[in-house]
């Protein structure tokens, strides 16, 4: 069983976003044992298996490219161990296809989200809605993918190339367990969160 401990931090600041940047003002590492010493003093949160999370700044259309190594980045950056991918499908990978078989994912707060990858097609137990630092994140989320983890065809900014408003893209939805990976297909003329979830 992992434990991982977790300081819960104050909100996170966000700065207006540019074409191809990510626009959340990333804090730096901490330390090795995972303690956020950002945020008030609790006595931590244990996660007994994967960690899912969303990122609080957000992304043009057009970055979505580097989604994975910038999950992984923003992992690294918050102290939490592992490798981290994005829930980001494209013509050529599903997003489901990404993550690993016999596991569970846990927002930061300890609670589990899914008790395992087939448990993904039926919908979080609760939205995803916290930050790699346990922040609470609200909005629209570029995945590309419907509730079976599976590409969109034709909804995914012209293959994650486009920042502009008469290309679309399909969004979740942090606010809405329902409607976590596929709320609505919007135009891809502002950036917007990306999922992450934890694999090894």
């Amino acid at each position: 069983m992992k434990h991982v401990r977790v300081l819960l931090s104050a909100a996170a600041f966000l700065v207006p976003a540019c074409s191809g940047g990510d626009a959340a003002t990333d804090a730096g590492p901490v330390d090795a044992g995972m303690v956020m010493d950002s945020g008030p003093a609790d006595e931590g949160v244990q996660i007994p298996g994967f960690v899912v999370f969303v990122r609080a700044g957000q992304l043009s259309g057009d970055s979505i490219p580097d989604s994975d190594a910038r999950c992984q980045s923003w992992a690294e950056a918050a102290g939490l161990d592992g490798q981290f991918v994005s829930w980001i499908s494209t013509s050529q990978q599903n997003a489901i296809d990404k993550l690993p078989e016999g596991q569970a994912w846990y927002g930061l707060d300890g609670n589990m989200v899914f008790a395992d990858r087939s448990a993904i097609a039926q919908g979080p137990a609760q939205s995803i809605s916290l930050d790699e630092n346990g922040s609470p994140v609200e909005g629209m989320v570029y995945t590309g993918t419907d509730n079976a983890g599976v590409h969109t065809s034709g909804e995914d900014c012209r293959g994650w190339r486009s920042y502009y408003d008469y290309d679309d893209g399909t969004v979740g939805d942090t606010r809405s367990a329902a409607n976590w990976t596929r709320a609505e297909v919007i135009d891809c003329g502002r950036p917007r969160h990306v999922y992450c979830f934890q694999t090894q």
